[in-house]
């Protein structure tokens, strides 16, 4: 099993572990805690995978795996743009809906480099953050609130807030 949730996995990972959680009861009695075997599911999980981890792999789900990992943290996903390995359709559309990004995802032969799809996402992401705030400096302006405007320029927390007040997306 694959965890390709946005955090680290902190479910269950064993079978008695499941019942534990549910029913005390099967913690308490022997019995039936004996008849029922302990399987472990085998848990990829790339939130909790160091970097010698995803090196030891030799396939391109490595790369798909750090971008699951790496897709909230703005520090290391600057790391991907320096991953050069070509990913075909499948593996991007795996990413894109994983990780919330918008690579256009390549014609069915064609390959495209993470390097080259990550740049492209990233410029998007900065395009749309523009107009996001080229809107909130329009819609401060008409309401007069030439301060406000200034101060969200350098406040990011201050501009979140007015994005909701001005229902900005």
């Amino acid at each position: 099993m694959i965890n390709f949730g946005e955090k680290k996995w902190d479910a269950p990972v064993t079978l008695h572990e499941m019942f534990d959680k549910n029913k005390r009861k099967f913690q308490r009695n022997r019995v039936i805690r004996e008849m029922i075997p302990d399987y472990k599911f085998i848990l990829i999980d790339p939130h909790q995978m160091s970097e010698d981890d995803f090196e030891r792999m030799n396939t391109n789900l490595k790369t798909v795996l750090r971008a699951i990992a790496y897709a909230r943290d703005k520090n290391k996903i600057e790391l991907l743009e320096k991953i050069d390995t070509p990913l075909d359709r499948i593996e991007w559309e795996i990413i894109n809906k994983y990780t919330g990004m918008s690579v256009d995802v390549p014609k069915e032969k064609e390959v495209k480099k993470m390097s080259e799809g990550l740049r492209q996402y990233l410029e998007e992401r900065e395009a749309k953050g523009e107009n996001k705030l080229s809107t909130l400096i329009k819609a401060l302006e008409n309401a007069g609130r030439k301060d406000d405007a200034f101060k969200a320029a350098s406040d990011a927390e201050y501009r979140q807030k007015l994005y909701k007040e001005f229902d900005i997306k």
